[in-house]
């Protein structure tokens, strides 16, 4: 029953969205923000098995029951956090984790009010059930630079993870140089310290990545987000934070929540900050024409994508699937967000 009331109360929702969107939406780029965002989407599947990869459950014949109608359901209620993330205002950069290929890419873009223009890079990763990393952008404020994939090498026993998506735009009113990666760090699967190791080496990895293309882009500003599998004060997350003999020093915009009730995920009743933006130094010191606005540094916490835990007497996102129930959530994930502003 509760399922049924939640159904309905989502499928009127979009309709009053549109119209506040349609009503407060401004160009970011003309408010002289850039409004930075990442989201783990759980499990962005369509419903096409694919003979290369570990997708049976989200197909139709999969012990998932997926078909088209779940799929359809969760693109809409993944864009409707899209369109909701920034309070009417346009997400310039949108970084996304757990997503099975391009074409779900295109297909939640597509069933969004805000970001339907913009460009995506997206690039297939290792992992064995397909799930990749990939970021959108607003081309009428960034122009397309280089970009690829940094692997990360586990070792032959291990399965392949996902690796390490950079990009980078260049913003066209100041030509800053910014580099995004966007990561989905190893799991906890199997306990947190048997598995620390897998994330230590996703840090090691993106503190040698960080330096190559520090090296190529000296003035760069680079944002650093994604699910990490961490929280801020585990050694792994630390790593990025090092400064000195050659480390990133880069600064945790989300940090500032630990020891807070909020966070992006909840884990046997308890929030959880795994999901975080970082960003170098330039976006701090004033030496970029953008400057990181900490106190925008938040998650996405909309009372329509969370559902009460009777046992816990809390609420906690409202995810699509929990094992083999089907919930008709969004994720369980909430989006980080930050927003860039002009230095004047």
């Amino acid at each position: 029953m509760a399922t049924f009331f939640y159904t309905m109360k989502i499928s009127i929702f979009p309709f009053f969205l549109a119209l506040s969107l349609l009503s407060l939406s401004v160009s970011a780029q003309s408010e002289q923000v850039i409004n930075v965002m990442f989201y783990n989407v759980e499990n962005l599947f369509d419903t096409i098995d694919n003979a290369q990869t570990a997708d049976e459950d989200f197909t139709p014949g999969g012990k998932l029951e997926y078909n088209s109608f779940r799929y359809q359901e969760k693109l809409q209620h993944l864009a409707i956090v899209l369109d909701s993330s920034f309070n009417g205002h346009r997400p310039s950069v949108v970084g996304l984790c757990e997503v099975e290929n391009r074409n779900v890419v295109e297909e939640l873009r597509n069933h969004t009010t805000l970001i339907k223009g913009h460009e995506i890079v997206h690039i297939d990763s290792p992992d064995g059930r397909g799930i990749d990393n990939a970021l959108l952008f607003d081309s009428s404020i960034f122009k397309l630079g280089q970009f690829g994939l940094r692997k990360i090498d586990l070792g032959s026993e291990e399965r392949h993870t996902r690796g390490i998506l950079w990009v980078v735009l260049q913003e066209k009113e100041t030509l800053q140089p910014m580099i995004f990666l966007v990561n989905h760090w190893p799991s906890r699967y199997g306990g947190a310290e048997e598995s620390e190791w897998k994330r230590l080496k996703a840090a090691e990895t993106s503190v040698l990545l960080i330096d190559s293309l520090l090296t190529l882009y000296p003035n760069g500003g680079l944002i650093f987000m994604g699910d990490l599998n961490d929280h801020p004060d585990n050694k792994s997350v630390m790593m990025l934070e090092a400064c000195g003999d050659g480390n990133p020093c880069m600064v945790n915009m989300h940090k500032q929540y630990m020891g807070s009730h909020e966070g992006s995920h909840a884990y046997r009743g308890e929030w959880g900050i795994l999901d975080q933006i970082l960003v170098n130094q330039i976006f701090l010191d004033g030496t970029s024409a953008w400057n990181a606005d900490s106190s925008s540094a938040a998650f996405v916490k909309k009372s329509w994508m969370l559902y009460h835990s009777d046992k816990d007497d809390k609420y906690f996102p409202s995810r699509s699937f929990g094992g083999t129930k089907y919930f008709g959530g969004y994720s369980d994930h909430l989006p980080a967000t930050l927003t860039l502003k002009r230095n004047r």
